[in-house]
């Protein structure tokens, strides 16, 4: 069970050999000769980074501990180490983040320490927001932008039904689900502010119409029409 591991169990993990730096708030470990530890100083200050969007994000002062990073070099590394052969990892209640950093993946964003950080300050949410809330801290998503990204699945008809993504969240492709859900939430937080968004991810989706006033339905064409492609004067 991932929430009980530790971060002396990783560092112990059979199989992995560490290296390790520190900042003022984060304690990192990466493998030897990993891309992590030839680009430790960049991956530091990105994690300093991330933290202050984070913080931002949730209107949050501070998060007074001190946040656990594995840097792995591959999914076949991160498998080894949890048991899951995942991108990235979060573990909010041992304050640990794990993520790959290879060549052709990077999964060293905000991502998962918006969710350490969101459920450790506002406790537990459905998936749906709390995943989306996570894709806003990065505001991009596979290099677009969060709502470029939502705008093209829209004009190829791929977005899921909105009651059905608030509903079932986890039935459908994370390629769609992922972005939909970052795209929706971002454009809670622009149009009703980062209050509504907390309420919203204490109470879950069957209070939204009641905290904004507005069916689930009518927030989805509002949210379509913020995002949608927008077409060129001279185009038909």
């Amino acid at each position: 069970m991932l929430g009980g591991r530790s971060a002396s169990t990783l560092r112990d993990h059979q199989g992995f050999a560490w290296r390790s730096a520190q900042t003022d708030h984060f304690q990192l470990y990466f493998e030897p000769e990993s891309l992590a530890e030839h680009h430790i100083d960049a991956l530091t200050q990105r994690m300093e980074e991330s933290r202050t969007r984070v913080l931002a994000l949730l209107g949050e002062r501070d998060y007074s501990a001190r946040v656990t990073v594995f840097a792995v070099r591959s999914r076949a590394r991160m498998k080894a180490l949890i048991g899951k052969e995942v991108n990235g990892q979060a573990i909010p209640n041992r304050n640990l983040v794990l993520f790959v950093i290879s060549d052709s993946i990077d999964a060293s964003g905000a991502h998962e320490l918006c969710h350490v950080i969101a459920k450790t300050s506002w406790g537990n949410a459905d998936d749906w927001i709390n995943e989306g809330l996570a894709v806003y801290a990065d505001d991009t998503w596979q290099q677009r932008p969060l709502h470029a990204a939502a705008s093209y699945l829209l004009a190829q008809h791929q977005l899921v039904p909105l009651a059905d993504l608030l509903r079932r969240f986890n039935h459908f492709p994370e390629l769609v689900t992922y972005p939909e859900a970052g795209s929706f939430v971002k454009f809670l937080y622009e149009a009703y502010g980062v209050d509504t968004v907390k309420q919203i991810w204490s109470e879950g989706a069957a209070a939204i119409p009641r905290i904004i006033g507005k069916s689930i339905d009518a927030l989805e064409r509002e949210w379509h029409d913020r995002i949608a492609p927008r077409r060129r004067p001279n185009e038909r």
